[in-house]
């Protein structure tokens, strides 16, 4: 059995995980492997640069490090569902005993890719907040200890504005890890995402960011449970649920969430709500109907993505990234 699986998922930017890569330490090639999910527009451009990156490694595709090409569809909230799929699916030789998933600028502090854009009101400019913290190094020798010492830690995570602890306007409360970037045991993965779940979030799939947005929260929804410990890899605390956290902060004179301002509670509980009524209602369709309607909801998609294509051509604008879908099925480069 694999220890880790590091799980980068990828468009356009791969150069920002393998130029800081040296965040990674104890990374052994003999059991953790490297899983890109790749939806790029051009997957060879970006292989390529992987396949120099393993050349100043001695690895090699398929053994170390796995190139996966996928379908463009959900950012990295799809790739995530994606790789889920696979180890329900039973598509990896050896599962891993935990896994780290990760955007591929997670660990880049320096290109402008890692900050918000300047038109933003006042955040523009400012490195972004799904980043690793300033002077963290992620070793993952000590990461399986942490593991090992206590079998009720699940999550483990790294936020730069802390942990997010979501309060919604009728009383729940949960956390989730900004970006969805964490660590999290394999076993109890295979428990919450299983394929009924993960079927449930494609049919709803409507290619917007609020669904990106509602995936990330449900995470943390689902993942918040009594006895299922999150892990502070920066403050070195552990707790399951909010509670535990305010009862940690009180007694140590602490703060382990991050501050209310930055949560706009008013704005993603509705959003939460929308999207969990429509998950609910398909985690009750029949299996008979998930494929038809999975088809649909990737289906309109493509088609949203190529009219903006044709839109734009017609009508001459300022040059801009083009989203492009990326039919056929998974491959392994």
């Amino acid at each position: 059995m694999d220890r880790f699986h590091l799980v980068v998922f990828n468009y356009e930017r791969i150069s920002l995980f393998l130029d800081n890569f040296d965040k990674i330490r104890n990374f052994d090639p003999e059991q953790d492997k490297i899983y890109i999910l790749d939806c790029s527009s051009n997957h060879k451009k970006e292989q390529g640069k992987v396949a120099d990156f393993l050349k100043t490694k001695g690895w090699e595709f398929n053994k170390q490090v796995h190139y996966i090409v996928r379908r463009n569809w959900g950012i990295d909230q799809g790739a995530r569902i994606d790789y889920f799929g696979f180890l329900i699916d039973n598509y990896f030789d050896s599962p891993p005993k935990y896994i780290w998933q990760f955007q591929e600028h997670y660990l880049d502090l320096t290109s402008p890719a890692s900050r918000y854009p300047l038109e933003f009101p006042t955040i523009g400019g400012q490195i972004k907040a799904d980043l690793i913290p300033d002077n963290l190094i992620v070793d993952l020798d000590e990461c399986e200890k942490i593991y090992e010492r206590d079998p009720a830690v699940t999550m483990l995570y790294a936020a730069r504005l802390k942990m997010i602890l979501f309060s919604h306007e009728n009383g729940r409360e949960w956390f989730y890890a900004n970006g969805g970037n964490y660590f999290i045991r394999t076993s109890y993965a295979l428990q919450v995402y299983n394929r009924n779940l993960l079927d449930s979030y494609k049919m709803i799939f409507d290619g917007k960011s609020d669904w990106t947005l509602f995936v990330e929260m449900d995470q943390g929804y689902r993942l918040t449970q009594k006895g299922v410990k999150w892990y502070d890899l920066v403050s070195g605390y552990s707790f399951d649920l909010p509670q535990t956290l305010r009862n940690l902060e009180t007694a140590n004179n602490i703060v382990l969430q991050q501050d209310k301002e930055h949560n706009h509670e008013d704005y993603y509980s509705p959003l939460y709500d929308r999207y969990q009524q429509r998950c609910l209602k398909a985690l009750n369709t029949p299996p008979w109907l998930r494929n038809m309607l999975i088809t649909k909801a990737l289906f309109m998609d493509s088609l949203k993505i190529t009219l903006r294509k044709i839109k734009r051509r017609l009508l001459p604008q300022k040059s801009q990234k083009v989203t492009v879908l990326r039919e056929g099925k998974l491959k392994k480069l």
